[in-house]
């Protein structure tokens, strides 16, 4: 597919972010070159982030392939910087080496101008944040965050190859079985981050990375509102207006999780179609869209399953108490439809069949916290249909043996079922609280206790593979565990690639 107006403009936008806003004028007038309709369309974008637009200096010539300011071949922190992979609204991002544990990784770089912005310094820090709270295997976590000599804020994160979502669409429309596959991914990973209270608020097919082998993974946590944070006057002024939900455009400040919903289904519509729901030849246009334009899902999706096309519809709902309540809600929809489920990193388990899962019944006398653990522990083994599975199987089990025993029938191997009941029984035994989990009697059993010398092994070893936030998840993940194997085992589970898993354990449990 050829570049859409609309692409130029995303293009100009997201470079022009990355300029000193006394540099940002001259930049825009020479890379509209003279097509002052584009030039009010990249300036109206760049209002609603809140930010000026215009800016002294004479027009300069577009460059997009421009290295002025590049770090490729310098060194910061303990990452050699190789090469640069793109440009974003809220950074740079840069292809480096790890030179401790030498293995490819990607830096993300807030330039020097916006790193004295105290509102953009805030953003790119709460991104890291946001990001580090969430470990999630369709989430691009968090490794590392620190300053370059230049004054430059950067964090580094898992170096992917694959393409964006983005770039995937612009090939050709995708099959119902693909989009399914991935939409799935994209609303489970949401689902993790709703729960602990973060919404994205910039979902979009560039943000979305399609990776060779590691899954999806949701990007760019620069814009999430966390509980408590709100970094934007308006409660608007960030994101793309193509994907931004009514509420968001309208500029209302209690904008919740929904927002995230209204995005998902804005992308699988352009998934399924090839084309933006809302679109329009001026981002006027496409604001007008959004807020008033009807869409007709029979006549414009017309080819597709019944069940995407009621997703979508149960999506684009401008008025948000219509939409799915909630993102496990739409993920449960989504088991219904015709796509099997998406392909796992820790080998095949069987499931029921779609049809089954996409029965919505109760998970019977279970709390949620047994139903939130059970998830967690099954998540990186079962993808996105834990949740449906773990809610399918309590409402068919009298008793902890039932339901564990079930949920390990979904796994691959005996070693995974075996480990799995093990972990599972000791986390909801010792987090129980009165007399036991579902009417079973129990004993409340301890938190972990530690000796000094096996904490620091621990945090030592573990912020060799995911960074700084080491201390935070060791603290709390100890309160969940009877005894240290089984906190070693845990932690082992945060880490991605299967050899570091097992350099890790050897690390914390050789005497």
């Amino acid at each position: 597919m050829q570049e859409s107006r609309w692409d130029k403009v995303q293009q100009i936008f997201d470079s022009a972010m990355q300029m000193a806003p006394t540099e940002r004028g001259a930049y825009i007038k020479g890379a509209c070159r003279g097509d002052d309709d584009l030039l009010e369309e990249v300036n109206t974008l760049i209002g609603l982030t809140g930010q000026p637009a215009a800016g002294g200096g004479a027009p300069q010539p577009f460059r997009p392939d421009s290295e002025t300011g590049s770090l490729v071949g310098q060194t910061i922190g303990p990452y050699e910087v190789l090469s640069k992979i793109g440009v974003g609204g809220m950074g740079v991002v840069y292809r480096a080496r790890d030179l401790r544990l030498d293995r490819e990784l990607a830096i993300k770089c807030l330039p020097s101008h916006m790193a004295r912005d105290e509102m953009a310094r805030e953003r790119f820090i709460t991104e890291a944040k946001a990001a580090s709270r969430l470990e999630h295997p369709n989430i691009c976590s968090i490794f590392d965050i620190g300053e370059t000599p230049g004054g430059e804020l950067y964090m580094a994160m898992p170096y992917y190859s694959g393409q964006t979502l983005g770039q995937r669409i612009r090939q050709s429309p995708m099959p119902a079985e693909e989009a399914s596959r991935v939409i799935q991914q994209v609303a489970d990973g949401l689902a993790a981050a709703h729960r602990n209270n973060i919404i994205h608020r910039d979902i979009k097919p560039a943000n979305i990375m399609l990776t060779d082998g590691a899954g999806v993974k949701i990007l760019d946590f620069g814009v999430a509102k966390m509980s408590g944070v709100e970094l934007t006057g308006t409660g608007i002024s960030v994101g793309t207006a193509a994907y931004m939900a009514p509420e968001q455009l309208m500029g209302n400040k209690d904008i919740d999780h929904r927002v995230d919903i209204w995005a998902v289904g804005a992308m699988l519509y352009e998934m399924l179609s090839g084309k933006r729901p809302f679109g329009g030849d001026t981002i006027y246009a496409v604001i007008y869209s959004v807020l008033y334009n009807d869409k007709s899902l029979d006549e414009e999706l017309a080819d597709i399953p019944d069940t995407l096309r009621k997703i979508i519809a149960g999506c684009l709902v401008r008025e948000p108490d219509k939409r799915f309540a909630s993102m496990n809600e739409l993920l449960e929809a989504l088991c219904g439809s015709p796509a099997p489920p998406p392909p796992v990193s820790h080998g095949s388990h069987a499931s029921a069949p779609p049809t089954e899962l996409a029965d919505r019944s109760t998970q019977g006398g279970w709390d949620e916290h047994t139903i939130d653990t059970l998830c967690e522990l099954l998540l990186p083994q079962l993808g996105p249909i834990t949740r449906v599975l773990v809610k399918k199987t309590a409402s068919r089990s009298d008793n902890l043996d039932d339901l564990l025993n079930g949920l390990a029938s979904h796994l691959s191997d005996d070693d995974r079922r075996h480990n799995f009941i093990r972990h599972a029984r000791a986390r909801l035994l010792s987090t129980s609280k009165g007399g036991g989990i579902n009417g079973l009697t129990t004993r409340q059993l301890q938190a972990v206790t530690l000796t000094e010398a096996q904490l620091e092994r621990l945090e030592t070893t573990f912020s060799t593979f995911v960074g700084p936030i080491a201390r935070a998840m060791i603290a709390r993940a100890r309160k969940k565990f009877p005894d240290y194997e089984s906190l070693c085992n845990f932690l082992a589970e945060n880490i991605e690639n299967a050899d570091e898993r097992a350099t890790f354990l050897r690390a914390v449990t050789e005497k």
